[in-house]
């Protein structure tokens, strides 16, 4: 798993195990952070659904590790706000950060 919590003006903050994601969170969170985090296995997706209680307020972005309909269905429980698979373009992903991101530099009402 690699993740990554971008809050608006403040340097990115990697997570490369679940124990680093729980620091993050637990430092960082605020109505402004967003979540993305690149899952590399359906151990990894389970084991992050551990933590779905800490992620429910974060805005979350989840790259899936398979397209399968099992992943899938278990990615949906993190209940991101935008779902990319491992081998898509990743431009996507940018822009729904971005916009995100932007959202809250301009302090508008949230639409997800």
């Amino acid at each position: 798993m690699v993740a990554a919590m971008a809050s608006a003006g403040l340097p990115l903050d990697a997570c490369r195990n679940q124990q680093e994601l729980t620091a993050a969170i637990s430092r960082l969170w605020s109505g402004e952070t967003v979540a993305v985090m690149a899952l590399s296995d359906q151990n990894d997706l389970k084991a992050t659904l551990n933590h779905r209680e800490l992620l429910a307020d974060l805005p979350l972005i989840v790259v899936l590790p398979a397209t399968d309909r099992e992943t899938v269905r278990l990615g949906y429980q993190l209940r991101p706000r935008f779902i990319n698979f491992q081998g898509n373009n990743f431009a996507e992903v940018t822009s729904v950060l971005e916009k995100l991101l932007t959202r809250f530099a301009n302090d508008l009402p949230r639409a997800f």
